[in-house]
């Protein structure tokens, strides 16, 4: 009942918390069939809330078994439909034995034809590169089969999961569905050998991932791609709240130029990247980004962004608490940044929640409607708060631009130009060679 009645609250604070989510070929989960959702795992658990929240059919999912182990706790996670995995390091060999009722539940609840979400890496580490993936998915899988002879197929549906900036608000987020690999077919393949079987349907698992998975081969290159894929990105700091694509073109468009660069010589990847240091250096020193060449503020804008300023301050005071609090538990407790963007979302929105009810009673206790009244305007001062602090800062950013002397916007606007240049032929060649 739980994980219902929180689905539409966590759907909201996830087009709010997000740029814009891309979440392409949903159309590749089988439907009415026994399936298993497994992905990249580059944050904590907003993947897995965001196919609970963003395609029908109600999913089970896998955690680490550290956070099980108090009554309250344990009965909150079984409600959102949460099954613990203990490995070693959690709690201990003693637990990992408990591991076996957590597989039986998997495989009872596909055997029922549902759904089940696994983070197939094992491991949570934010980058843009596919990790080895461990062989729980394909266990799950053939064990179900073994256990319920009479299923048609258990489907392992690939999904590539991709953030612009995994550990920063307002984020762009890249939903890859790929087409589901058939266990029934694995089997017949592997000749009724469990362990082959195990290995290949690994195997073909990672090969349909990597094509869902923006996959940087080698870690040195992580800062140099990042300055290319920020200039074909669409501006960031404009938001587009509750918005949804189902199209993958700005997916592709980036695994494009990531593919291109895995492919080029040493040398001419070091020469890349001392163009690019040097240009991202200049606009470091003039504290610019990228987006000051993705549209300028106009004048209706500045004189709206002046005559709204006092609106704004009034939200930040009224908003105060529950945005301060999860600010900073998230920038003060959390020690790794894959769980940064995870922990901001959850304690912000808990303290939005209890906030808003506390502001709800005080108007109930003054009678009449009040409390619509402050359901309205703390509602939509939310949104206008979150929306102008974007605006302002494009605002910023164009002024600081500006001040630039001319000198040194030439020097940038040079050294973008020869960037730009680079991924354009990039890309056609990659698509020459993919045709």
């Amino acid at each position: 009942m739980l994980y219902y009645l929180i689905r539409p609250f966590v759907r909201i604070a996830l087009r709010l918390f997000l740029r814009e989510i891309h979440f392409a070929h949903a159309e590749n989960i089988p439907q009415g069939k026994a399936v298993i959702l497994a992905a990249n795992h580059p944050t904590a658990f907003i993947e897995p809330c965001i196919m609970a929240c963003f395609q029908g059919r109600s999913i089970f999912f896998l955690a680490r078994g550290n956070l099980f182990g108090k009554r309250l706790y344990d009965f909150l996670l079984n409600q959102v439909h949460i099954l613990p995995v203990y490995r070693l390091g959690d709690k201990g060999y003693a637990y990992v034995r408990h591991n076996y009722s957590t597989f039986e539940a998997c495989y009872e609840a596909l055997g029922k034809q549902k759904m089940l979400m696994i983070l197939a890496e094992g491991t949570t580490i934010h980058e843009k590169r596919l990790r080895p993936l461990v062989k729980g998915t394909g266990r799950i899988a053939l064990g179900t089969m073994e256990r319920n002879e009479d299923l048609e197929d258990v489907y392992i549906v690939p999904v590539g999961v991709n953030y612009t900036h995994a550990d920063q608000y307002q984020s762009d987020l890249y939903i890859n569905i790929g087409e589901p690999v058939s266990t029934r077919k694995i089997i017949q393949e592997s000749d009724g050998n469990r362990n082959k079987g195990v290995l290949k349907l690994t195997q073909e698992l990672r090969k349909k991932l990597l094509e869902r998975v923006i996959h940087i081969n080698d870690p040195k290159d992580d800062e140099g791609v990042e300055v290319l894929l920020e200039m074909v990105r669409p501006n960031t700091h404009r938001p587009t709240f509750f918005s949804i694509s189902k199209t993958d073109e700005q997916f592709l468009k980036e695994k494009e130029i990531v593919d291109a660069i895995n492919a080029m010589e040493k040398a001419e990847k070091a020469k890349l990247w001392e163009n690019t240091q040097k240009y991202q250096a200049l606009l470091d020193e003039q504290a610019i980004d990228e987006n000051v060449f993705k549209g300028k503020t106009g004048a209706a804008e500045k004189i709206s962004l002046i005559l709204l300023y006092p609106l704004f301050l009034i939200s930040n005071i009224l908003l105060f608490p529950p945005f301060f609090i999860g600010k900073y538990i998230a920038t003060h407790k959390v020690h790794y940044r894959e769980f940064y963007s995870s922990v901001l979302l959850s304690v912000s929105l808990g303290a939005y929640v209890v906030y808003y009810g506390l502001l709800l009673g005080i108007g109930l206790l003054l009678g009449g409607y009040y409390w619509l009244w402050m359901a309205l305007l703390v509602s939509l001062l939310t949104v206008f708060k979150l929306y102008y602090a974007r605006y302002w800062k494009d605002y910023r950013n164009n002024k600081r631009w500006r001040d630039c002397p001319p000198d040194v916007q030439d020097e940038i606007l040079a050294r973008r130009k020869v960037l730009l240049a680079f991924v354009g032929n990039k890309m056609k060649y990659t698509r020459q060679i993919l045709s």
